[in-house]
């Protein structure tokens, strides 16, 4: 709230980039014209904050200025000498900037009225009535509905379309719409220039012209209504019952077209019917009623209740026509992208993805679409949201603030993520978002950086997505899609099959996960499974006792399975990964990453296992490969570039191994990755350690005297150097210790430093990248359809009726 608001009352102050002993308080005739909206306002929190921190500001203006005639008159001498006076002053600031300047939508009706009660509860004065908020707090859906009066005049949610398909609205139409917010206006602005009611009376005449406002926009909400019902309705053209207009929308023979043209025609259609309901000569009640149903339907869609559209362009006409609100603000809720659809109906999310995201698709949290709303609200002014921290990933980043950046704001401050204070295990982004001043200082965290990317990280020289190098092709890979838990098996199961048969054996592999990866002592699997690698059916059928099981456990589920691939060989696994078994079918170790984690330390394991699809192998046994992956170049480039799941980052091979450039492996980095490999493994074997107990250790700033802590501290110092070293780049200090980051306090280097790390590494990138091209590598060829058949390395051995012990996989 403080920081989407500051700008806009002071002056000089943050926006001219003064220090804070400059700012000057606005006068307070000024502060109580600004506009401060929260669009998914709930129980009111943001808005009774808004008018905690605007009526504190008021009173501070009127320290300095003098206090208003009303409260001279009160006080006697202009001046507020006692505490009981100067809380007197203060309510009345919150009742002056509560009647002026709060609005508030939301789309529960209940919710709004709590939001009523929050407020009058805030400015409740004695022996006076509770403040009139009726026009200013409203129910509506603030993602559906016409927003400036351009849309309202041309009858379409794209006014220069509206304006091509809706000529024959010219005129007449014109002229009511203007008349009617013409008069709405001077209505809203009568009631918003009344001072904070002092007498049930007062009360009664701002009802009064609230309801004149209101009964004066019924046809033009109906209006507004049929704009967005038809938007609505025209992603599920097909499935409608047209009845009797069926044949003004569609020609019989062609009833397939895209989403335009679908909602041209309703909308043709309804303004037919709007121009005869606004004609006194043709005007019939009952066609109104039978129109009004209509919307209704198309609002419902497949809801259980329609949608109330929220049309800001003519239920705050004041605001919308005089340039917008000044500040938006609030907690908009959050909705997965995946799940979007789901939740709110593929009608209304073809309509978020049109009319707000200006066509940009991508599965993006709901709160992208209330960011971009906000802009729509406030076109010059500020905007402060908390958002789930997927509003700075992925399609969620593309559609929602990388059109900010696009539409000419700039992100001014932001906390990339941070823990909800909540219950829930949510993890949230917080965004400032404006037109800022160019002496104003941009804030990261509470440290001021040069600018911030639509990512919420600081805007560095480097810019940019990194290419994929042809250098690092085929050196990284997913592991096994099994998909089947049938394939499944625990020790004593391998041990039952092998005793039947020694045969069997060929086909049982311990069955290596993440979570065995970082929660167990020795990194080895808890469990094997069944694999017939790329055997047809009939090969496999050899193996009786394993294949019956899989016939049994997985058959049926895998014929559900929509992928007819999948259901034509369910007996292999859904993604059996034959260019990794391939590439490591010689090694007898192999490094292996949990791809979700918010460890991400690599580990040398012994192959001869089924490593996980969430799981990624590199190709490599080096102790030089094993100390690059654990460096903080490594861990800083995969932060940087992939995506996350709640604070765990996601390592992938396109996004955190094939992108970046690799130094040429030293001695010095072979020795300090055989120390790693080592000496972790002792500490972790001896004190029952995991890699992700381990590593907690590691960033717990409170351990300064544990001598195995310590030593891993060192080792990772040495990692870092070593690969610095590797690269060339002697002249960064990169000052290791305890430092705040997005995942938490770790034990890393100087986050400027890595900033810089990672401008040259993405620079780095972009050199080789050339180089490739010019060496004609580039594009890389694509790679061949025919997989080889996967060797099978290190099979179980029977030893005295038992398998090797755990412990030995490591």
């Amino acid at each position: 709230m403080r920081y989407t608001l500051e700008p806009l009352v002071y002056q000089p102050g943050p926006a001219e980039g003064v220090p804070e002993s400059e700012w000057r308080v606005k006068p307070a005739d000024e502060l109580l014209k600004l506009k401060v909206v929260d669009p998914a306002a709930g129980s009111g929190a943001f808005l009774v904050a808004a008018t905690r921190y605007l009526g504190e500001r008021v009173v501070e203006a009127w320290e300095r200025d003098g206090l208003p005639e009303e409260l001279r008159q009160d006080s006697g001498d202009g001046e507020a000498d006692s505490s009981a006076e100067l809380e007197d002053v203060r309510l009345y600031a919150k009742r002056r900037v509560a009647a002026s300047c709060i609005y508030g939508v939301d789309r529960d009706d209940m919710a709004v009225e709590l939001a009523k009660l929050s407020m009058w509860l805030e400015t409740l004065a004695r022996d006076k009535p509770f403040s009139f908020l009726d026009h200013a707090l409203k129910s509506g859906d603030s993602l559906v509905g016409l927003v400036n009066e351009e849309q309202v005049r041309a009858f379409h949610t794209d006014p220069e379309e509206g304006r091509a398909i809706n000529g024959r609205l010219s005129g007449d139409v014109e002229d009511y719409i203007g008349r009617v917010l013409g008069e709405v206006t001077e209505l809203r602005r009568e009631i918003e220039s009344l001072p904070p009611v002092k007498d049930p009376e007062e009360v009664r005449q701002k009802e009064k012209l609230n309801a004149q406002a209101n009964a004066r926009l019924t046809q033009l909400r109906l209006a507004c209504d049929g704009v967005v019902a038809a938007a609505l309705a025209a992603e599920r053209y097909a499935e409608l019952d047209l009845e009797d207009y069926e044949k003004k929308l569609q020609d019989a023979e062609d009833k397939k077209y895209n989403w335009q043209d679908a909602y041209n025609r309703l909308l043709t259609f309804l303004s037919d019917e709007f121009l005869e309901l606004l004609d006194e000569e043709t005007y019939d009640f009952y066609k109104e009623e039978a129109t009004r149903s209509k919307i209704r339907d198309w609002l419902r869609g497949n809801r259980d209740h329609p949608i109330k559209p929220m049309h800001w362009a003519i239920e705050f006409p004041e605001v919308m026509g005089n340039g917008g609100f000044d500040a938006v603000v609030g907690n908009p809720p959050f909705s997965g992208g995946q799940k979007l659809t789901g939740n709110i109906g593929r009608d209304v999310r073809e309509y978020l993805v049109v009319d707000i995201a200006k066509g940009k698709r991508g599965s993006a949290d709901l709160c992208s679409y209330f960011l971009l709303r906000n802009l729509d609200l406030a076109p010059k002014g500020r905007t402060g949201i908390i958002a789930t921290n997927t509003i700075a990933q992925g399609k969620s980043s593309a559609v929602g603030l990388y059109q900010v950046i696009e539409r000419g704001w700039s992100i001014y401050r932001a906390v990339k993520s941070q823990d909800w204070p909540g219950s829930a295990n949510v993890h949230v982004s917080l965004v400032w978002a404006g037109h800022a001043g160019e002496q104003e200082k941009v804030f990261l965290g509470d440290g001021v950086v040069p600018g911030i990317t639509p990512e919420l990280d600081e805007r560095s020289r480097a810019t940019g997505k990194p290419w994929v190098l042809v250098a690092n092709a085929g050196k990284s890979f997913q592991g096994s899609n099994v998909l089947g838990e049938g394939f499944i098996l625990s020790y004593s199961q391998v041990c039952d099959l092998i005793q039947k048969n020694s045969k069997n054996s060929e086909v049982l592999f311990p069955y290596l996960i993440g979570r065995d990866l970082n929660s167990r002592p020795d990194c080895s699997a808890s469990r094997w499974v069944i694999s017939f690698g790329s055997m047809a059916e009939e090969e496999a059928r050899g193996y009786v006792e394993p294949f019956d099981i899989v016939e049994r456990k997985v058959k049926p589920v895998r014929m559900k399975n929509k992928r007819e691939a999948r259901k034509k060989y369910w007996w292999r696994f859904a993604e059996r990964a034959p260019g990794l078994y391939s590439s490591i079918a010689s090694l007898e170790r192999v490094l292996v990453i949990t791809q979700t984690s918010n460890t991400q330390s690599p580990v040398l394991v012994s192959n001869g296992q089924i490593f996980d699809q969430k799981l990624v192998v590199f190709s490599s046994s080096g102790y030089g490969d094993l100390c690059f992956r654990s460096s903080i170049f490594q861990y800083g480039w995969t932060v940087r570039q992939s995506s996350s799941m709640k604070k765990d980052k996601v390592f992938t091979p396109s996004d955190s191994a094939e992108t970046i450039p690799m130094p040429t492996s030293s001695s010095r980095m072979a020795e300090v990755g055989e120390s790693l490999d080592g000496d972790r493994r002792k500490i972790m074997l001896r004190r029952d350690l995991g890699l992700t107990k381990l590593y907690n250790l590691v960033h717990d700033p409170k351990l300064q005297d544990d001598e195995d802590i310590n030593q891993i501290r060192e080792i990772h110092i040495e990692i870092d150097e070593a690969v610095k070293e590797a690269y060339g780049w002697g002249d960064l200090e990169l000052q290791h210790g305890h430092y705040e980051t997005e995942q938490g306090v770790r034990w890393t280097i100087d986050p400027k430093v890595r900033v810089e790390i990672l401008d040259r590494l993405l620079e780095l990138n972009f050199d080789r990248h050339a180089e490739e091209e010019r060496k004609g590598i580039w594009p890389p060829k694509k790679k061949s359809r025919k997989t080889a058949k996967v060797k099978k390395a290190a099979t179980p051995v029977m030893q005295d009726g038992l398998f090797p012990p755990e412990g030995t996989l490591f």
